[in-house]
């Protein structure tokens, strides 16, 4: 009795998914014209992401705008994870859309740069404070040299965004003043050269 019963079901399932067939294949096509839809929308998106002020050297409140654009993103997989869920029960390929994977990798990147920016201008801020007679020139030196270091270990696509030339400005034109300091902390300096560099 078992196997006249799996050759029954054997023939039902046969009998419905060929009257599933028209409506599956519909239903492919529409994912299809989604995929083909998002694939236009991921690209308008990522030339809009490219354009964001988080790029830019000069602006307020960093993290308040890499967190607004890493929730834009975010919204963009979410909707490409359900159309991909969609896509695999359908067994319809799905592209790869790196313009979005790229926007993620970005924000990774960008924040990174933001961390140096931030903990470099607050290091100067410090340094500021200090009395002129008790500037270590020699350790700023090497913490400043140390930031270019680290500034270099960063992924190569990152030189090109303002952000980046900013504190690769910062810290360079920090140490062609750190030697004009060491020059006026000599000894050899004295009151009448003071008076020569005011006047």
């Amino acid at each position: 009795e078992l196997p006249e019963k799996w050759k029954s079901l054997k023939k039902i399932a046969f009998t419905v998914k060929h009257e599933v067939a028209p409506l599956q294949s519909n239903e492919v096509s529409v994912i299809r014209r989604k995929c083909a839809w998002f694939e236009v929308k991921q690209h308008e998106f990522r030339e809009r992401f490219r354009t964001e002020p988080i790029f830019r050297i000069n602006v307020e409140e960093p993290y308040k705008l890499l967190d607004e654009s890493n929730q834009a993103v975010a919204v963009m997989e979410t909707d490409m994870k359900k159309l991909q869920d969609t896509a695999d029960l359908f067994e319809v390929s799905f592209p790869e859309y790196k313009q979005l994977r790229q926007c993620r990798s970005d924000i990774t990147l960008v924040k990174a740069v933001w961390d140096m920016v931030i903990f470099v201008k607050s290091s100067i801020e410090d340094w500021t404070k200090t009395p002129w007679k008790e500037i270590n020139v020699e350790q700023m030196d090497m913490e400043l040299r140390r930031f270019a270091k680290e500034m270099k270990m960063l992924e190569k696509e990152v030189r090109v965004w303002d952000v980046y030339a900013g504190l690769e400005s910062i810290v360079k034109n920090l140490l062609t003043s750190l030697r004009a300091v060491n020059e006026l902390q000599n000894s050899a300096v004295r009151e009448r050269h003071w008076q020569q560099l005011m006047n």
